[in-house]
Formats: C-alpha cells, structure tokens, sequence
C-alpha cells in the first residue's frame, strides 16, 4: 500500500514487536525513530526489509531555537495565531533536554522519507497503534485526497495480550475523531507544501499543531476512514508494567 509509516519508538521495544508486523506487512516502507542506544528497537526493526530507523537524541536544536527566538523578536512569523504563539516566546530557552521532543523526532522522519518517497501519503502513528487486518480493504487509497486529514473511525484499547490475540474484550474508544497523533494520515498537493511536525518537548501540543496546520481550522477536513484501529494498553493505571498500561502476563 503507497503509504509511508512514521513513528517514534524509545524504550518501547516490547510492544513494537507486537505493533509492527502489521505496519510493515500493510505499508510501502515504515520509518522508526529512535535514540542510538535503543538496541531493543534496533534490532526488532532490522528484521524488516521495508523498516527503517532513523537515530535521533529527541532534544530540541539550539540552533532552530535561536531562529524561531528572532523570528517572533523582529515580527517574521506566519504561524497561525494559535497557542504556539504563547508557548513558544516564552518557554523556548528552558526546553532543551527537559523533555521528549517527538515532534522533532517526527520532523527528521519526515525529511527524510519526502526525499526518497515525495508526494506520497504520510501515516504518522504512535508505536502502540496496530492496524487491522482487513484495513487494506476496507482502505481504498486512491478514493483518498490530498490536503485531508484521514482518522480511524474509532479505537480499540485491549488491557492485556491475551485480549489483544483474541480480538476481543476492548474497549471501543472514539479519541481518533479529533485527529490525535496516534493515527494522522495526509497528502499535500505538493510535496514542497508538506505539513511537517514542530520541534516541541510535548507530544500532546505537537499532535495538536500538526493537525491545525492541515486542516486550515476547518473541522470539515478532518476525515474518517471505514477502519478502526487496535491499540496495546488502556488509559488509567496499567497493571503489571506501568510503562505501557498493558499486561503482557494475561
């Protein structure tokens, strides 16, 4: 399928091995970035002809910080007039390796796969989204159109590996209408127009903004597709690895 797989995997090693077979057997190429000393994730990629990885340290670039700094010092800044306004100026020199910049990360996969894939759909996607096995036919891609934003028509959380091998006992959730980042799938007329992902040490915020630059605040170009997709763990408090919300021992 001509799509092109992007997610960020640290440290979640043993729910990518449930995740990516289902990527990489549905999807044109898949990209994971991770950190270099991820051997976990590394080495589960590498068993995959169509899986790449891509290394990032996940810290925002002091350099890319200083021109966004100038930019909205000398008033040269076209971002829409959202929180990013706000949150910028005044936290951008405190947020270098505080925190976990998946935007950035996202950025470099997606830099580099419009290289080697240009003006193909993006799937932006969190590691422990699996996608269904019929979504190849229940997804026409070439009913698709560029400049939407494409979602799953709802989410299944499973609380355990047993749940997850059944295909039962989940629980239905409707969270992908908003176009959350979990599942973001997009096209640009030209690749030079592309929508990339904004350096930032928070992934909600990110998400956020990669969806209101595609959708130009028009709610009508947020799409949902006749699909669902499976997600390993639930929201709350997880039961044997707290990491993952998610218990591999049931």
């Amino acid at each position: 399928m001509n799509i092109i797989g992007i997610t960020t995997c640290v440290g979640y090693g043993p729910i990518l091995r449930l995740t990516l077979p289902s990527h990489a057997k549905t999807l044109q190429h898949v990209y994971v970035v991770t950190k270099p000393e991820d051997d976990e994730t590394i080495k589960i990629c590498e068993q995959y002809k169509n899986v790449s990885v891509v290394l990032n340290d996940f810290k925002v670039d002091e350099n890319w910080m200083m021109t966004q700094l100038n930019r909205f010092k000398s008033g040269d800044f076209n971002a829409p007039p959202d929180m990013r306004r706000e949150y910028w100026p005044v936290r951008l020199k405190a947020v270098n390796g505080k925190s976990f910049n998946k935007g950035g990360g996202i950025n470099n996969a997606q830099q580099v796969a419009r290289q080697k894939f240009p003006g193909q759909f993006q799937l932006i996607f969190d590691s422990d989204i699996s996608l269904p096995n019929d979504f190849t036919d229940t997804v026409n891609i070439d009913d698709l159109i560029p400049e939407k934003l494409y979602v799953p028509h709802h989410r299944r959380d499973y609380k355990s590996l047993r749940d997850y091998h059944d295909q039962a006992r989940y629980t239905k959730n409707m969270r992908g209408r908003p176009g959350w980042g979990f599942f973001q799938l997009y096209q640009p007329t030209k690749e030079k127009d592309r929508v990339l992902y904004d350096h930032w040490p928070d992934a909600a915020k990110t998400d956020v903004w990669y969806r209101n630059d595609i959708i130009k605040k028009d709610h009508t170009n947020i799409i949902e597709l006749n699909t669902h997709v499976d997600h390993l763990g639930v929201e709350g408090k997880s039961i044997h690895l707290k990491k993952f919300n998610f218990d591999f021992n049931a």
